[in-house]
C-alpha cells in the first residue's frame, strides 16, 4: 500500500507539472532516491523528492474481525536553490516558498487510493542548507481504514440465537409477545406466501 501511495503521488504532482503555468514544471519530481546523498551532488535544479515516513494506528474496532484506521504520512523534500522565486521565475530562480504552496494546493484533499481520506498536510518547514541548497520538508498524511484479511476457512462461528421470545407492537400500540421458536416458523411461512 505505501508503495502504491507513492507512486499516486508522484503521479499526481507530475500531472501538475505538465501544465507550462506550474512551478513544479520548472522542478523535477522524484521518488526518494535511494542514494540521496549523490544525486544531491549531481542536482542542477530543483527537485521534490517524495518518501513515507510512518503509520499511525489506532485500536483495533470490530466484533468479527479487526478494523482500524491508519494515518499515513509522507514527507515531501524540496530542495531548490533560492528561498523565493521572485517576479521572472526561471528554471535557476524557482523558489522553495512557491514551491511548497504549489504542493500543498495540489495534494490538499487528493485521495490517493481507493478508501482513502483527504489528504492533508501536516506539518512544513526549513531542514538543512548546504551545497547552494535549501532543503524544506512537507509532510502529508492520509487516513485509510484497514481490516484484517480473512480466508474461508476462518474459525468465526455465529453467534447463537440468544432471544427466547420476541415482542410485537401494534399500530393501535396493543403489544403481544410470542416465542421465537414461533414467530419464526410464522415468518418463514409467511415468506412462502
Amino acid at each position: 500500500m505505501i508503495e502504491k501511495i507513492e507512486t499516486a503521488i508522484l503521479n499526481k504532482l507530475q500531472a501538475d507539472a505538465e501544465k507550462p503555468e506550474s512551478i513544479l514544471s520548472m522542478v523535477e519530481i522524484e521518488l526518494c532516491p535511494e542514494d540521496a546523498a549523490s544525486r544531491l551532488m549531481n542536482l542542477s535544479t530543483g527537485v521534490v523528492w517524495i518518501h513515507y515516513v510512518d503509520t499511525k494506528t489506532t485500536e483495533p474496532e470490530g466484533v468479527y474481525s479487526a478494523v482500524q484506521q491508519d494515518t499515513v504520512s509522507f514527507d515531501l523534500d524540496i530542495i531548490t536553490r533560492n528561498l523565493r522565486s521572485g517576479c521572472d521565475i526561471t528554471v535557476d530562480n524557482v523558489g522553495a516558498y512557491d514551491v511548497i504552496d504549489r504542493v500543498r494546493k495540489v495534494l490538499t484533499g487528493f485521495r490517493p487510493v481507493l478508501g482513502a481520506k483527504p489528504m492533508y498536510m501536516t506539518a512544513s518547514g526549513w531542514t538543512d542548507a548546504g551545497q547552494g541548497f535549501w532543503h524544506y520538508t512537507a509532510r502529508f498524511a492520509v487516513k485509510l481504514p484497514y481490516v484484517e484479511e480473512q480466508d474461508a476457512e476462518s474459525d468465526l462461528q455465529p453467534l447463537p440465537a440468544v432471544a427466547k421470545q420476541v415482542t410485537w407492537k401494534h399500530r393501535t400500540g396493543k403489544q403481544f409477545t410470542v416465542p421465537k421458536e414461533a414467530n419464526d416458523a410464522a415468518m418463514e411461512s409467511h415468506a412462502t406466501d
